[in-house]
């Protein structure tokens, strides 16, 4: 038999069983949005759209994206039906929108959406 041949399961199989185990596992997004997500070792990622937007992010090799708050400080980053975005920081705390060395941030809104 061709599909138990031992030159099949000594290369072939094992080559492409840790390949096919990684592609079990698919984020999919609801119909009308757009995601993409992937992030390297040691970096974190996280997004989600409001309904009728579509959310894209994308940064260079190193890191995809972060988004951290100060210690003691909680950071929130969620928009409402209807497109809006604000992003405020708890008393006595700072809110940057800024990315640390060797990193970039973009942040955009699709079209009728606001991003203050």
């Amino acid at each position: 038999m061709a599909f138990t041949h031992p030159s099949c399961l000594s290369s072939v199989c094992p080559s492409l069983y840790p390949y096919l185990k990684k592609r079990t596992y698919q984020s999919s997004a609801p119909e009308g949005y757009t995601y993409q997500s992937s992030a390297p070792e040691g970096c974190t990622y996280q997004s989600s759209a409001p309904e009728g937007c579509t959310y894209q992010s994308s940064a260079p090799e190193g890191c995809t994206y972060q988004s951290s708050a100060p210690e003691g400080c909680t950071y929130q980053s969620s928009a409402p039906e209807g497109c809006t975005y604000q992003s405020s920081a708890p008393e006595g705390c700072t809110n940057q929108s800024s990315a640390p060395e060797g990193y970039t941030y973009q942040s955009s809104a699709p079209e009728g959406c606001t991003y203050p």
